[in-house]
């Protein structure tokens, strides 16, 4: 490979080092509250049953720069799930497909919610289980979509969720700048070696000759 092509090589994987570098940077700066959009909630569930929650923030359109961060409180294992799907949504097949159920309602039975994630198995963006009772995750979509927080009480005892969060304003999300990174950085470092290597190489011959 010749000089020419060895310089120019170089200069891309040093231009694509840095990107990488800024986008690192980029997403350590922690997500900001995004306005008035503290929410609160209280669940209910007996057993075998699961909860569609139907705050307000949560009907917002969420972005890759607008996410929810979530945390709940319950008194015994619980599972949150959030879906890419509205609230909407998910009252619509439930009534399409059991009309015998009142929608009027927010909690069914999990035999539902099995039946909806089998016939839906990419909705769900985040499925979280309690640890000792408590549950804490964040969420920055990838694209334009409506979300629905999920509270699923499995088993055979009641369990009463406690649950807040807020609306988050992202500039990068952590996750969709850390993908790239992976690849952006190593395919810069393999482009420049050559030409950072000659650099070397010819500042080391010059210190010899002085």
């Amino acid at each position: 490979m010749n000089k020419r092509w060895i310089t120019l090589l170089g200069r891309v994987g040093t231009v694509l080092m840095a990107a990488g570098l800024t986008l690192v940077l980029l997403s350590l700066i922690p997500a900001q509250k995004a306005g008035r959009s503290d929410f609160t909630g209280t669940s209910i569930l007996q057993p075998k049953t699961f909860s569609i929650e139907s705050q307000f923030f949560l009907s917002s359109v969420f972005d890759p720069q607008r996410g929810v961060y979530v945390s709940a409180q319950a008194n015994h294992s619980v599972t949150a799930y959030l879906l890419n799907v509205g609230n909407g949504y998910v009252y619509e097949w439930i009534t399409n497909h059991f009309s015998e159920i009142q929608t009027s309602s927010s909690t069914f039975n999990v035999s539902i919610l099995e039946e909806f994630l089998n016939n839906h198995p990419n909705s769900v963006a985040r499925r979280e289980n309690t640890v000792g009772g408590l549950v804490e995750f964040q969420y920055a979509p990838t694209k334009l979509m409506n979300v629905t927080l999920i509270f699923s009480n499995p088993s055979t005892e009641s369990a009463n969720v406690n649950y807040s969060g807020r609306l988050l304003s992202f500039i990068i999300p952590s996750e969709r700048a850390l993908n790239p990174v992976k690849f952006v950085i190593p395919i810069g470092f393999v482009l420049a070696l050559p030409w950072l290597t000659s650099i070397w190489k010819r500042r080391r011959t010059k210190l010899r000759h002085m």
